[in-house]
């Protein structure tokens, strides 16, 4: 068992200690469970054929006051040790990271193809929430299998893990994508499609591969006479017109849907799951035999592995990898793709309360994993659905992860009221501007199966900070089985806290001064109640299995004795403080005005605990709402994608 990082908390010390292994050389460092309390420090290089004895710098301690300033020094201290990676700071992130976006992958799986593509991309579009983005997932190369024609398409990929056996024998689209010709979409003949149509057929391929399967297994020969695999597609090629693939089809899709502006495709890291296929490019490729390391063989079950552990990789020589990688993205980017996703997944199934307890897992494991990954990378929250049993739980954490925000919806089923909490009408979201990680609180705790913790994540905005906290009690490690499990007895209601204070502040230079504000008006999404709270100060909170809030936290202002104000942001988006992008004072006399920037459109909320003389909006005046407890509200209507202007005027 595989562990890639230890912190540790010393009260002693009132210090935090990080334990890093590292790469030295061709050697990996890993830290394995001893005994005692001991650890293991086990280095290996993977191949028997290189071999060592001594070690000068496979691993790494720091020590430091602030977990999280803590692991950002550490970081900072090996980039320049090793010199093979920059830190996330010195990058450019992709834009996609403020965008919303949709992945294809639980609408069609494999069968992925360019008319579902397009009727995934409309109904998104005409209901409100445009993707800025798309993903077309697995489905969509050019693989087949060793014992089929090496230069055509598999028909042989609906059985479960069928993929982890292809590889890849030409960089272009399958024929699937290939064969669409320019404009076809565009015409108002185009092709439908229905989704209930599509899963029914997919549903009768995965029976007839079972029952073939089932049949060779008992040595019977009536499996020869069933019919042939069989891709789903709905283009039909029109005579005499050249065809345009997946350069035509990306064309198209960006000249109706003028919001979307980036397209993805999947690729493994080898090019498909089990790498190139010998003899059908020009790369020098040999299947090689795959095993696991020793420590990660006690690690969770994982299809992927065991299929390509099974099969081998077709691995290209070690000189051309880099000429793999230019083959591949010269032809996407010559075909208008603009990125690619590379993914490999854990997927812990077999227990029926899956549904509702793995989400918990997810979420835990993105904001814990953000604490080393996020020095290095933009953390990424993966993918949800909108009209699961736990999307509002999903999209609860997705408002505040610090990333993108997508769904891998089946076509015309989604939440659309769920997606506006999250998306603005331009397709663009309301992002934090640090990345979700675990409340100090949490650091240390289990919530996951201690039967007591509630998980905090922490974030920034401009002008605030949020706090989500959620109930992710009731699944976990199994370490009799390998594997995550349904811990039953803690998927119960559980109650925990909520302060200022839990905000790290200082991890921006644009918040750090709110660590000394002494009143903060803190809004609670779901509950819809204003609370005005000390930075010391604790609110009390109890949550159904599941559930989740969201603590908006924004510094009250005070220039008078009696005069406080606060600007909350949009009640209408979970991530309501992200819509404020500017607040300025302006001291007049006896009045003060607050101007602020409101990117997004809804009811604006603020606290004030004097009415306003007036509230401009785009240098008109408009109606408000104000209350003596010191809500204030005020619509603000969709400028297409301006920032609105907002000056609201209080007596002094």
């Amino acid at each position: 068992m595989e562990t890639q990082l230890i912190l540790l908390q010393v009260p002693e010390l009132n210090s935090y200690v990080l334990i890093l292994p590292l790469i030295e050389k061709s050697f990996r460092s890993a830290i394995h469970p001893g005994r005692d309390g001991e650890i293991i420090l086990c280095i290996a290089s993977g191949s028997t054929k290189v071999k060592a004895s001594s070690f000068t710098s496979c691993v790494y301690f720091h020590i430091g006051k602030n977990p999280y300033d803590l692991m950002r020094d550490a970081f900072a201290a090996i980039r320049v040790h090793l010199g093979t990676f920059r830190l996330l700071e010195e990058k450019t992130p992709p834009k996609i990271i403020d965008r919303f976006g949709w992945c294809t992958w639980d609408a069609f799986y494999l069968t992925v193809e360019p008319v579902g593509v397009w009727h995934g991309i409309k109904t998104l579009t005409e209901n409100g929430v445009p993707p800025k983005f798309l993903i077309i997932d697995d489905g969509w190369q050019s693989v087949n299998m060793d014992h089929e024609d090496p230069f055509r398409d598999s028909k042989d990929l609906t059985g479960l893990g069928s993929q982890m056996l292809c590889r890849l024998y030409r960089f272009q689209e399958n024929e699937k994508f290939a064969k669409y010709q320019a404009g076809t979409m565009l015409k108002p003949n185009a092709p439908q499609f229905d989704q209930e149509k599509h899963d029914k057929m997919f549903k009768e391929m995965i029976e007839l591969e079972k029952t073939k399967k089932a049949l060779k297994e008992a040595n019977e020969d009536d499996f020869i006479s069933l019919p042939e695999g069989n891709v789903i597609e709905y283009l039909r090629e029109e005579d005499g017109v050249e065809r345009g693939g997946l350069k035509a089809l990306i064309s198209d899709l960006k000249k109706q849907f003028t919001n979307l502006e980036d397209v993805y495709v999947w690729h493994a890291l080898c090019g498909a799951w089990g790498g190139v296929r010998p003899g059908t490019t020009h790369l020098k490729t040999e299947i090689t035999r795959a095993k696991m390391a020793d420590g990660l063989e006690k690690t969770m079950y994982d299809l992927a592995v065991v299929m390509v552990e099974k099969g081998g990789i077709g691995l290209v020589d070690p000189k051309q990898a880099e000429d793999l990688y230019e083959a591949m993205h010269s032809y996407l980017a010559d075909a208008g793709v603009t990125g690619v996703k590379v993914d490999v997944i854990h997927d812990p199934n077999g227990d029926p309360m899956g549904v509702y307890w793995l989400q918990g897992v997810h979420m835990v494991h993105c904001s814990y994993n953000s604490l080393w990954q996020g020095q290095f990378i933009q953390p990424d929250w993966d993918m949800f659905q909108s009209d699961h049993l736990c999307a509002e739980f999903h999209a609860g954490s997705r408002a505040i992860c610090g990333g993108p925000v997508y769904v891998s919806d089946k076509v015309g089923r989604h939440n659309f009221d769920l997606l506006k909490k999250l998306v603005l009408p331009d397709g663009t979201i309301l992002r934090c501007q640090h990345y979700a990680l675990p409340t100090r609180d949490c650091l240390f705790e289990n919530p996951l199966f201690d039967g007591t913790t509630l998980l905090k994540l922490w974030n920034l905005n401009k002008f605030g900070g949020v706090i989500g906290i959620f109930n992710c009690q009731g699944a976990g490690w199994y370490p009799e089985e390998n594997k995550c499990k349904a811990y039953p007895e803690c998927y119960k209601k559980m109650s925990g806290f909520v302060s200022p204070n839990d905000v790290e502040w200082e991890q921006k230079d644009f918040t750090a001064q709110f660590r000394k504000n002494e009143l903060f008006a803190v809004y609670l999404h779901k509950a819809g109640n204003l609370h005005l709270m000390k930075g010391c100060d604790k609110m009390d909170i109890t949550l159904q299995p599941s559930s989740f809030e969201i603590f908006t936290i924004s510094p009250v202002y005070e220039f008078s004795e009696n005069a406080r104000f606060a600007a909350i942001g949009l009640e209408n988006m979970f991530n309501s403080g992200g819509a404020v992008e500017s607040l300025e004072q302006k001291l007049d006399g006896k009045s003060v005005g607050f101007v602020i920037k409101i990117k997004g459109a809804g009811k604006f909320l603020a606290c004030s605990s004097i009415e306003p003389l007036q509230v401009m909006l785009n240098n008109e005046s408009i109606k408000f709402e104000w209350t003596s407890d010191g809500l204030l509200k005020f619509e603000v209507p969709w400028t297409g994608g301006e920032l609105s202007d907002a000056t609201i005027l209080i007596s002094i």
